[in-house]
């Protein structure tokens, strides 16, 4: 079954977008202040290193249990950096973080897992941002290959600081896939080519990419909706690409709302009515204030799949896997190279 009339005009419109594009680079800025979560309410998870003389905010090792506590609607990354804005923030989601020494995500140590294993690369999408481990990217992937995955997603990791991490992990372990799972903006491309190249340098592993999906609220990263793919795969010949965002919307959604947006017009739209909930004037390429206060007032108004605008949520990491594994069969990416050993669950 394919996307309602609605959704299918809603993502014609260019009205989806991913906090990677824009937004992720104020993210990427609100990070490196120190702040990637609401401050006062969460563990630190993150240590500032200096690798190969690069700046990482790379994972604690060994974290157990570690509280972040996040915002549970649609908003501006640095809406949570003022104290005001953040007060009026009511709507909250709690996760915990465990890592293992190696800095990966959860509490598994990676030299334990059988072979073969696939690694995955990325930033706060692949790392499972909002949701517990076991409702990850990388754990439900594992569920629909039935082979290990290693959860190497980092908040805020681009791919300059990619090519860093990646030899710190590829040094150190053995894969047969590496998937990296990241939005890259178009001026990146050079270092992505660049990360891919270090991967191949590193391991005869297979690689691929997938493009984070797109959120209806991120209104900067419509600019390349249509065209980052093809761009990739100008940049980096050959490599196996998928646009998650055509994927993912394929799914019908559960209801709830998405933004359209043309032009300064902003409207928040009811999925299964098409009723127009909210209809405002908003700045270029960001949400208007009145849209985000619309959560705060309704607190059962939820974008499918999403839960910030940003970063999918459980059932939006569910299908994302089986999305992600359908293009990795069709890629031939799924098969071991080496026998299997039975993967303990």
């Amino acid at each position: 079954m394919g996307p309602s009339p609605l959704t299918r005009r809603l993502l014609l419109a260019g009205a989806s977008s991913l906090l990677a594009g824009g937004a992720g680079l104020a993210l990427v800025r609100w990070l490196e202040r120190g702040v990637y979560a609401l401050p006062t309410e969460s563990d630190e998870i993150i240590d500032a290193l200096v690798v190969e003389g690069a700046r990482l905010n790379l994972l604690k090792a060994g974290l157990r249990g570690a509280r972040v506590v996040v915002p549970d609607r649609p908003h501006d990354p640095l809406d949570t950096i003022d104290p005001r804005v953040r007060a009026a923030m009511g709507r909250r989601r709690v996760f915990t973080v465990d890592t293992n020494r190696l800095r990966l995500r959860g509490t598994r140590e990676a030299e334990d897992l059988p072979s073969p294993r696939l690694l995955l690369l990325g930033d706060s999408v692949a790392f499972g941002w909002g949701v517990d481990f076991k409702d990850s990217i990388g754990e439900r992937l594992s569920d629909e290959l039935d082979r290990p995955v290693l959860c190497a997603g980092v908040p805020a990791m681009r791919p300059a600081q990619l090519q860093h991490w990646a030899r710190m992990v590829l040094g150190q372990l053995k894969v047969e896939t590496v998937l990296v799972l990241i939005r890259p903006r178009v001026d990146e491309l050079p270092a992505l080519a660049a990360l891919f190249r270090t991967i191949a340098s590193l391991s005869e592993a297979k690689p691929a990419l997938v493009l984070s999906p797109l959120s209806s609220f991120d209104l900067r990263g419509a600019r390349s909706r249509t065209t980052l793919a093809d761009a990739v795969r100008e940049a980096i010949p050959g490599l196996p690409v998928l646009e998650a965002t055509d994927t993912l919307w394929l799914h019908p959604p559960p209801g709830g709302v998405l933004l359209q947006a043309q032009g300064q017009r902003q409207e928040l739209i009811e999925t299964t009515t098409g009723a127009t909930l909210r209809s405002v004037i908003g700045p270029d390429e960001r949400v208007a204030p009145e849209i985000y206060a619309a959560f705060e007032e309704d607190p059962s108004l939820r974008e499918p799949f999403f839960f910030d605008g940003g970063h999918v949520d459980a059932e939006g990491s569910r299908l994302l896997a089986q999305d992600i594994a359908g293009f990795l069969r069709l890629e031939g990416l799924d098969q071991p190279t080496m026998p299997a050993v039975p993967h303990p669950r």
